[in-house]
């Protein structure tokens, strides 16, 4: 891992290139290997990409060729329009497995993204929405799929099951995933569950509160808790985590494959004199294990705020205004292979943001 970007360039190496040999003037492993760099160093659309190219091009001349140059943000713009999303996507994870050590069990949370202003209205294509899988354990992007357009989440999160190991892993999943095929898919792939359980599962949701409520009025009952308390910058939160294997009175229960446990979530935010309360309920195919629950549960906000926060805050992805064909979903890889080279650049204790600016700034 001396030279993360050689050892990407040899994976985009395998990609086929569609241009015609007599009008190509740039190399085209050259050209994602540079939009990667410039995207580490802070750039947001091909335009910044080609800006911060120019300004880098005896430093990258290091290692590439480059032999006319940097690419105009216009050659950027049709590369990536025109390239095969699966084919850089499985590019994406085949890097991933031979740069970061991040086999074995752990904790994959699931969740989607919609990427504003991405529409491509000459195209009639909508926003274009991506499914990632987030290693909660070791902070990386293990893969994604982008939804098509006349299907939504529900259906692509199989697809992402089929590219990635999740062999003896936790998948957490918000309550849109809550659905039978999905958690039989999970428990075939010999992975666990633990997903939100909302109306959308209206029998299930109202089975569940039923046997809470009757199970806290059972002094002998079979409930485990365990109750978290975090105090930081005038906010007090206080996080109640209960777990049973008591399912006798869920209806459907059959219907979900592997389901071992359910359990639910009380949370009370106080900040000065305004007390926010919620409460959220789970299925899962581990055994009650409260603490171990809780630690999921807890762990998989972090594609939220370790992933799309960085994706929305820091690298602007909502206001990129990249529109054309494949180009989205292309540039939104290029995004999580950045994410995952920031997270594990060590010898700076500072944020994503600071270590852009200090890879723009220093070649080094």
């Amino acid at each position: 891992m001396n030279r993360p970007e050689l050892t990407l360039a040899e994976h985009f190496s395998v990609i086929p290139d569609y241009r015609e040999n007599h009008n190509k003037q740039h190399i085209l492993v050259e050209i994602l290997v540079v939009a990667v760099c410039c995207v580490i160093a802070g750039a947001n659309n091909f335009t910044e990409i080609a800006t911060i190219g120019n300004a880098k091009l005896d430093w990258l001349r290091t290692f590439l060729t480059l032999p006319h140059g940097i690419p105009s943000h216009d050659t950027f713009n049709r590369v990536f329009a025109r390239l095969n999303p699966n084919t850089i996507q499985n590019c994406f994870i085949a890097w991933v497995k031979a740069t970061f050590s991040c086999d074995g069990p752990q904790q994959i949370a699931i969740d989607g993204k919609e990427l504003h202003h991405s529409m491509d209205s000459d195209h009639d294509f909508a926003n274009l929405r991506m499914i990632s899988a987030w290693s909660v354990d070791h902070g990386l992007v293990l893969g994604q799929v982008a939804v098509d357009d006349n299907s939504n989440e529900i259906t692509a999160v199989p697809s992402l099951l089929k590219v990635i190991d999740v062999a003896g892993c936790d998948l957490t999943a918000d309550a849109l995933h809550c659905q039978t095929d999905l958690a039989e898919k999970i428990v075939d792939a010999k992975a666990s569950y633990t997903i939100a359980v909302k109306a959308n599962q209206k029998t299930l949701y109202h089975d569940i509160i039923t046997t809470f409520m009757a199970l806290r009025d059972q002094p002998d009952a079979n409930l485990a808790t365990y109750e978290t308390i975090e105090k930081d910058h005038g906010r007090i939160e206080t996080r109640r985590a209960t777990v049973t294997a008591d399912l006798s009175r869920l209806t459907t229960r059959d219907a979900w494959s592997g389901l071992q446990s359910i359990g639910m979530v009380e949370t009370e935010r106080q900040i000065g004199t305004n007390i926010e309360q919620e409460t959220r309920y789970y299925i899962s195919s581990r055994e009650a294990n409260v603490r171990s629950f809780a630690t999921r549960v807890r762990g998989h906000w972090q594609i939220e705020n370790c992933l799309h926060w960085r994706l929305d805050v820091i690298m602007n992805e909502d206001r990129a205004h990249i529109r054309v064909n494949h180009g989205p979903e292309n540039m939104a890889v290029l995004r999580h292979i950045a994410v995952n080279l920031l997270t594990h650049e060590r010898s700076l204790k500072v944020g994503t943001q600071a270590k852009r600016l200090q890879a723009a700034c220093s070649n080094a």
